[in-house]
């Protein structure tokens, strides 16, 4: 047997309507409680990791981001709670951080590219490849008419090549304006860059 209808006044919102919901508040309601603990859930989590944690705020994807400041390097970010889930959920150790985990994985692959081009003193390299690559761009946009006269689209297929690569300098002591001078620079297909690397 169905249970009759009954005109309910929710006692959140006071909005009535006929149902046969015993609840006490509206459908509506229901979920704005449901979202407003599990803001509450997120809030303590957040607060345990983070310093001035504020949202959330849901952004033009309806993703609900957090605003905080981390208390490794003090930078404020804002992510979406799911991808500090992410985060967390491969580091359960860690405390998310967009500014320090991009310079640790920028860290990590600039080691490892020391330790393919064999770098006898790696601690330097990570600024000298950064400051050669700066002013490398710099370089190429005052000069690009005679680097790059055929006007070749810099790509997958043509790179901006070092004549003297930035590994021979830095090994031989050139300071980074030597290797990033409009005279070391060429267009080269990218095959023939890569197997430069590998004489």
């Amino acid at each position: 047997m169905t249970s009759a209808f009954r005109n309910r006044v929710c006692t959140r919102c006071s909005a009535s309507q006929m149902t046969r919901s015993k609840a006490e508040v509206c459908l509506l309601c229901t979920n704005a409680i449901r979202q407003e603990r599990l803001a509450e859930e997120e809030q303590e989590m957040l607060e345990g990791l983070y310093i001035n944690v504020t949202g959330p705020v849901v952004d033009k994807y309806k993703h609900r981001t957090w605003t905080f400041v981390h208390p490794e390097c003090g930078t404020k970010q804002t992510w979406v709670y799911g991808n500090i889930l992410k985060r967390l959920k491969e580091d359960p150790k860690s405390v998310p951080c967009s500014y320090c985990g991009g310079r640790r994985r920028s860290k990590n692959a600039t080691a490892v590219s020391a330790e393919n081009r064999k770098i006898k003193n790696p601690e330097g390299w990570p600024d000298y490849l950064y400051v050669v690559r700066r002013m490398t761009d710099e370089i190429y946009l005052l000069h690009k008419d005679q680097i790059n006269p055929l006007n070749i689209v810099r790509s997958r297929e043509y790179h901006l090549d070092h004549i003297m690569s930035i590994a021979e300098g830095y090994e031989s002591g050139h300071p980074p304006e030597f290797i990033a001078r409009k005279e070391n620079l060429q267009m080269l297909k990218s095959f023939d860059n890569l197997s430069k690397g590998r004489k």
